[in-house]
């Protein structure tokens, strides 16, 4: 074949495989949070290339400042993502914070909503405005909104080397350029609407022909690319559209737009954002792995009482005690002695009563003696394997026990004469600050239950929360009850059971007193007489 009739050839293959490519054009930015919006910043760098153009750095538009600045790269964005050509820019920071802040501000799920309340608390798009100045209370309200450095979200624990949006300070920080680029996000996605994909907060799966904005970090791939006489901050950002457009051309970028997640750490995500690139090492190992883990659980035995096992409960000290807080001289006495006691009684307390509900209702229960976890030595541990037969079918709950009372975080007191509207309203108020919308537990501690745990592939299994406090979504006076999940979610339904409300039902039937097994509870006790005499 001549030469050139070769080439011509060659030429065609890279148009049709250009062609092919799910993007028009990339764009990489190495962010900086450093100085203020309107600041010439050396860190703050730009690449762009297109489906058959390598690779070349972007300059701001002329003018007396020599880098680009926050302002005007939110600007050039909006400016360049308005022409229509199918793009994904990938942006060195942080798109959302973990699920602990959250939390801790009863922030609703909704992306929307958290760029919109961060911003009034944390103006750093003003003029003249450093993150600094908001963390030291100059300007804006920081400390309403203030996170903590050991708070990390799902995908900076899977990303080797990441660190949390609110580690302030130290090498490799990302926090001081997600704190000044959030507002900006916002500021992209009011001017751009439905016009650009902000992944994954809009979808997993973005629309044929949709520009879309991810969170990167260019330390993945920084070393597979020649680093040349480029920066840092320059090699970071031709590091990111090297990757991005490589793995289009190879076919293999839409595929980690569905990183592998179980459904409960997808809806965490969908939270928190998660970063392009990034794969669930844990799933890909329960993938490799299941066929040997499900041969390797061992047969659990149920734990059996003796009568020796079983004391006293007293049903009404233990409302005035840990719902009431009027038992003894008072509140202020309560509460010094609550979380010494609650630790003596541990999760046996909760435990016991549950397993007087299923006896009263004739459902034959059995606690099984062995670990809950999902047969890796890191991840969530569950308290307890509870076996339920109902209609001849034997359920196995995995089961997490939260003892938390009056006294415990985020706990009211619900006293027992409440009248029945009022505590109608103290249940479902209880409720909500334990579970979200969406039938989720709002804390982590609570949360892990509906991580599926390792389980021999016979058992028909579900998820049970058992929390002492009087909390029901209604207001009844229910103590157990099933909530649907969402339909992503691994569970089709979450199980709640409520230990002080089936205690308050046993005193309105006229129960003072009821035996428990509590074998632990009775060891701490003769072990505390031992050593107090």
């Amino acid at each position: 074949m001549h030469l050139l009739e070769r080439f011509a050839n060659k030429i065609k293959i890279i148009l049709i495989l250009a062609s092919m490519n799910t993007f028009k054009r990339y764009i990489g930015i190495d962010y900086s949070g450093a100085e203020t919006s309107e600041s010439s910043l050396s860190g703050l760098r730009v690449y762009i290339a297109s489906a058959n153009e390598l690779p070349i750095e972007v300059k701001p538009p002329p003018s007396t400042r020599k880098y680009w600045t926050r302002r005007g790269l939110a600007n050039w964005l909006v400016n360049e993502l308005q022409k229509g050509v199918p793009t994904i820019v990938g942006i060195d920071h942080g798109f959302s914070f973990p699920l602990e802040y959250f939390d801790e501000y009863r922030i609703p799920h909704r992306w929307q909503f958290f760029l919109e309340d961060f911003k009034s608390n944390w103006p750093t798009d003003r003029e003249n405005t450093y993150v600094d100045f908001v963390r030291k209370g100059v300007v804006g309200n920081g400390s309403a909104r203030k996170g903590n450095a050991r708070w990390k979200r799902l995908t900076e624990t899977r990303a080797k080397g990441a660190k949390s949006v609110f580690h302030f300070d130290v090498p490799g920080s990302v926090a001081k350029s997600t704190h000044a680029g959030l507002p900006w996000l916002l500021f992209i996605k009011n001017e751009l609407k439905d016009k650009v994909h902000f992944w994954p907060f809009d979808g997993w799966k973005p629309r044929n022909g949709t520009s879309v904005i991810a969170e990167v970090y260019p330390a993945l791939w920084a070393e597979q690319f020649q680093r040349d006489r480029r920066t840092n901050d320059q090699h970071d950002a031709y590091s990111i559209v090297s990757w991005l457009s490589k793995e289009d051309k190879e076919g293999t970028l839409s595929g980690y737009f569905l990183p592998r997640l179980t459904p409960h750490e997808q809806k965490r995500a969908e939270i928190e954002g998660w970063i392009l690139g990034v794969e669930s090492d844990r799933i890909s190992n329960l993938v490799r792995q299941s066929a040997k883990q499900q041969r390797l659980v061992e047969p659990l035995t149920a734990i059996r009482h003796s009568p020796s096992d079983q004391p006293v409960l007293n049903l009404r000290m233990l409302i005035k005690f840990f719902d009431d807080q009027s038992y003894g001289e008072g509140p202020i006495r309560n509460a010094r002695h609550a979380a010494s006691i609650n630790a003596v009684l541990g999760e046996e307390l909760a435990l016991a009563v549950f397993s007087n509900y299923c006896e009263q209702r004739h459902w034959p229960i059995e606690i099984l003696d062995g670990p809950v976890t999902t047969g890796f030595s890191t991840g969530p541990r569950l308290d307890r394997w509870i076996v339920i037969t109902q209609c001849d079918q034997r359920i196995h709950f995995q089961a997490e026990i939260k003892n938390w009372t009056s006294y415990s975080l985020r706990g009211r007191p619900i006293p027992m004469n409440s009248g029945e509207v009022e505590l109608r309203g103290q249940l479902k108020d209880a409720w909500s600050r334990r579970i979200d919308e969406l039938g989720i537990p709002r804390d982590k501690e609570a949360r892990k239950v509906l991580e599926p745990m390792r389980h021999d592939p016979a058992w028909v299994t579900k998820p049970l929360l058992i929390y002492w406090e009087p909390l029901n979504p209604k207001g009844a006076l229910d103590p157990f009850i099933e909530v649907a999940m969402p339909v992503d979610c691994h569970f089709k339904r979450l199980s709640v059971f409520s230990a002080s409300i089936h205690v308050r039902n046993l005193l309105s039937a006229g129960l003072e007193k009821i035996n428990a097994p509590m074998p632990e509870t009775l060891a701490r006790m003769s072990i505390l007489k031992d050593l107090v005499s």
